[in-house]
C-alpha cells in the first residue's frame, strides 16, 4: 500500500513539475508577445508567477474534475441539446475580445418572428441549478489555460452589456 501511494505521489509530482515548466514557458511567451503593449505588470508576482500559477491551476482543474466535466456535458446535451458550451465575447487584457466558455443553461426557443424568447422563459430548472451551483462556469478553465483570463481577477461584462451602458450613460 505504501509503495503504491509513493508511486502515485511521484506521478503527481512529475505531472506538476511538467505543468510548472509548461506554465513558465507559456508565461514567457505571453510576456514576449505583449512586449511594447501599454500594459505593464505591477510587480514580481504578476510579471513572473501569475501566468504559470494560472496555467497550473487550470490544468489541475481539468485533470481533477474531468469526470464532472464529462457528466455535466452529457447532462447538458441530454437536457438542453447541442451545443453543450455557450460562448460569449468578453473584453480581456488590453480590452482584447476573447470567447468566454460556459456550459449552456438556456434553450434557444424562439417566437413566431424568429426572435429569441426572454431569458426567464428559456432558462430551464436544470440551468437554474447549474447557475446556482456555479457549475456552468467550469469550462472557464479552458480560458485560464489559454491565458485569456486568470484564476484571480474580476470578470468584465460582455461586450453587448458594455455598449448598452455606454449608450445609456451618454444619453443621460
Amino acid at each position: 500500500m505504501k509503495k503504491k501511494l509513493k508511486t502515485l505521489v511521484d506521478i503527481v509530482s512529475a505531472i506538476l513539475a511538467l505543468l510548472s515548466v509548461a506554465g513558465l514557458i507559456a508565461g514567457y511567451a505571453d510576456r514576449k508577445k505583449n512586449k511594447g503593449a501599454s500594459y505593464k505588470p505591477y510587480g514580481f508576482y504578476e510579471a513572473y508567477i501569475k501566468r504559470p500559477f494560472d496555467f497550473v491551476c487550470g490544468m489541475l482543474a481539468l485533470i481533477v474534475f474531468w469526470p464532472l466535466y464529462l457528466l455535466l456535458a452529457v447532462m447538458v446535451r441530454v437536457k438542453l441539446g447541442s451545443p453543450v458550451l455557450f460562448t460569449q465575447d468578453r473584453p480581456g487584457e488590453n480590452e482584447k475580445i476573447f470567447k468566454l466558455y460556459k456550459f449552456r443553461t438556456m434553450t434557444d426557443e424562439r417566437d413566431a418572428n424568429g426572435e429569441l424568447l426572454p431569458d426567464e422563459v428559456r432558462l430551464t430548472p436544470f440551468g437554474k441549478w447549474l447557475r446556482s451551483t456555479s457549475l456552468d462556469e467550469l469550462p472557464e478553465a479552458f480560458n485560464i489555460i489559454k491565458g485569456e483570463r486568470g484564476i484571480i481577477e474580476t470578470t468584465k461584462k460582455n461586450t453587448d452589456f458594455s455598449r448598452v451602458v455606454t449608450v445609456n450613460s451618454i444619453s443621460l
